[in-house]
């Protein structure tokens, strides 16, 4: 079926190595489907371990997270900065939320854990706003992070707790879909586009980051918006109440079922109906 291909032509194993500080482990006879480590990482660790060899942040490390980061203007992130580059980054454990990290396989071997395949779903902010003060951490002994490490390979659980992580600060109802293989598929589809790249964002913030021109930028709202008024035929619906009708009507619009050239259409036809009107108005 259409998961299945999805999963083996977008899969890419990898591991790494963190080290932490302190290391609990997780693991009840009457849980027995899930195994947990939890404890805290020095902050140059924790550097080390979302870097490449060329010193890069590793986005795909990311991928599982709803949000990309928002910047180093952002009020809590400068928080974090101000709060790292002070003396009291000795405390920044406590002030902190930490880290989630969810994985298929972990291996233990003192107080450091072998991650395979994992994803940090939880702490994108944090860990960014390390990274961009990585100057002032260099190799301080002092400032650690709570890490929480969770072992499983059932897809609902890890949704599960993507979803509870991120829902203790505002989140957009619209952003907890954005791991799902249907906007996955999408994203991937819209690339693909010969003309020239569209940028679905399903992860808000992604692409705008990386600078990608505004006019080829496509948010998860707005393609529902078009797709939902021309098949549903309610465009007074989608375009007064958007985030009411996504929340209502989001099975009817997102289906791993459709083509996706239907949602490429859909919006290439946005886009010359924006065009047209733009002519008409200059005359």
């Amino acid at each position: 079926g259409i998961a299945e291909l999805f999963k083996i032509i977008s899969s890419d194993d990898y591991q790494k190595e963190l080290v932490f500080k302190d290391l609990m482990t997780y693991s009840e006879s009457y849980n027995p489907n899930l195994v947990g480590y939890y404890g805290l990482v020095r902050l140059k660790d924790l550097i080390e371990f979302v870097t490449d060899e060329e010193s890069e942040i590793v986005e795909k490390y990311f991928e599982g997270n709803v949000r990309d980061f928002y910047g180093i203007s952002k009020k809590v992130n400068q928080k974090i900065k101000d709060t790292v580059t002070s003396q009291d980054k000795i405390n920044f454990w406590c002030y902190n939320n930490g880290l989630t990290i969810i994985c298929s396989k972990a291996n233990v071997l003192g107080k450091k854990i072998k991650l395979e395949n994992f994803h940090i779903v939880n702490g994108c902010q944090t860990v960014h706003t390390l990274y961009d003060c990585k100057e002032s951490i260099g190799g301080e002994e002092y400032g650690e992070v709570l890490v929480k490490v969770i072992v499983t390979h059932d897809d609902e659980v890890s949704n599960d707790i993507i979803e509870a992580t991120n829902s203790q600060t505002a989140v957009s109802p619209i952003s907890l879909h954005s791991n799902e293989l249907v906007q996955k598929n999408i994203e991937e589809h819209f690339l693909k586009y010969l003309e020239f790249p569209l940028y679905y964002e399903r992860r808000a913030n992604y692409y705008k980051r990386r600078n990608k021109p505004t006019n080829r930028i496509v948010s998860m709202i707005k393609l529902f918006q078009i797709f939902y008024s021309i098949f549903e035929k309610r465009p007074s619906v989608a375009r007064g109440r958007p985030t009411e009708a996504f929340e209502r009507n989001y099975e009817k619009v997102f289906k791993t079922s459709y083509d996706y050239d239907s949602y490429l259409i859909t919006y290439i036809l946005y886009l010359k109906i924006c065009g047209i009107i733009r002519e008409v108005t200059r005359q």
